[in-house]
């Protein structure tokens, strides 16, 4: 029997996409790698401005080495796929009958997430972009100056576009985060059934857990601050050691930074709002897309361009 996989999901970041792995995970027919993200179509990583290629230049038998299962139904969740410029063409090339799931959140909302989970790694916002090495903490306007990447990804019919280029829409699996607040249950029969599960009143133990919450850093804590100014020191001389960086990232280091910063200097909260001028600039910009979104999709969205 030839190795292959049944599904794939494709995005987008911060908009349930761990949530709905776990899920599928634990269901008894479905098979997916432990390793939720394996980027390996994706050119460029959604969260950072270089080039991602490692992965796909080991070729399509290490990819399909993740797969290694009796269970019928196999897939992944790589959301940096979505808005990438190659990882469609890519994808149709080895799998043209696969069928694919996206989940569509609130541009504005997934954006503001994305920041927020971006907060501990502010070294990669720093390590592009001098103007903000020396703030003590990045606010959501500083990060919309900078993470033009990011921004891209919320215009969703225009990256919806490509993909349908390429596959059939019957092959595409659209859903909304707002239904993963409002009744995931039914969400999921939904997908067992465009998958093809038998089982498709299977419920996860994962229905009602919340993946990725949002932490906020704590400006006033001694930790933040030195973790702030070790950042800045580490972005002014690490052009010098450019290969300790890159063994840092082969190595994964940067995880383990990570994870020790928050722990020391995040905690839990609940996330301010966003300005009032910041959102209708964001509506503005979103406007069109969305519109023609839901035009598209016979989904109301108009709760998406409201202050």
């Amino acid at each position: 029997m030839e190795k292959t996989i049944n599904f794939i999901g494709i995005g987008t970041p911060k908009s349930g996409t761990t949530w709905l792995a776990k899920c599928l995970s634990e269901h008894p027919e479905i098979y997916l790698p432990e390793k939720k993200e394996i980027h390996f179509f994706n050119k460029y990583y959604y969260c950072e401005k270089f080039e991602f290629e490692e992965n796909y230049k080991k070729g399509i038998e290490w990819y399909l080495s993740n797969f290694n299962s009796e269970k019928p139904i196999k897939g992944e969740f790589s959301p940096s796929y979505f808005a990438d410029p190659l990882a469609y063409k890519r994808i149709k090339k080895h799998f043209p009958n696969i069928k694919l799931i996206v989940i569509f959140r609130n541009p504005i909302e997934r954006l503001y997430s994305s920041y927020f989970y971006s907060l501990p790694s502010s070294f990669i916002l720093r390590k592009h972009f001098k103007e903000l090495k020396n703030l003590e903490h990045i606010t959501f306007e500083d990060y919309l100056k900078v993470a033009k990447w990011d921004i891209e990804i919320g215009f969703y019919y225009k990256h919806l576009q490509k993909w349908l280029s390429l596959f059939d829409k019957e092959q595409i699996f659209i859903c909304f985060y707002d239904d993963i607040i409002s009744n995931p249950k039914k969400l999921l029969k939904d997908i067992y059934e465009f998958l093809e599960v038998n089982n498709i009143n299977y419920i996860p133990k994962s229905l009602k857990r919340k993946e990725n919450a949002g932490i906020l850093p704590d400006v006033s804590s001694k930790w933040y601050k030195l973790f702030n100014k070790f950042e800045i020191v580490l972005l002014e001389n690490i052009s010098k050691f450019p290969y300790v960086y890159s063994l840092a990232r082969k190595l994964k280091l940067g995880r383990v930074y990570q994870k020790i910063y928050v722990n020391l200097a995040y905690r839990r909260s609940k996330k301010p709002k966003i300005r009032k001028e910041t959102k209708e600039y964001l509506i503005r910009l979103y406007k069109d897309d969305i519109l023609s979104l839901s035009e598209f999709t016979g989904r109301d969205l108009s709760h998406w361009l409201k202050i």
